[in-house]
């Protein structure tokens, strides 16, 4: 029912060849940038909104330019995750 693990190793060595050929995901500069880059419209955008309502009257295009500004930074922010 269950198949033998045949390592190369010694016995003492069978927990390295279980862990040996698992994929490791790598965290590279792009990752981290695109994390980054969403991370920042995730907070930034609902900030703006607040601060806008509650101290200051932005004019009427401010928020859907913004809201544009933020899809395209968030939309490169996955392109980067996903490379």
């Amino acid at each position: 029912m269950f198949a033998e693990i045949t390592c190369p190793l010694p016995a003492r060595s069978k927990a390295a060849c279980l862990t040996e050929n698992r994929p490791v995901r790598k965290i590279t500069v792009r990752h981290t940038i695109g994390t980054a880059l969403q991370f920042c419209c995730l907070v930034f955008l609902p900030l703006m909104v607040i601060f806008s309502i509650n101290f200051y009257d932005f004019p009427l295009v401010v928020m859907p330019v913004s809201l544009l500004i933020t899809i395209a930074i968030f939309s490169l922010g996955q392109v980067l995750k996903s490379e």
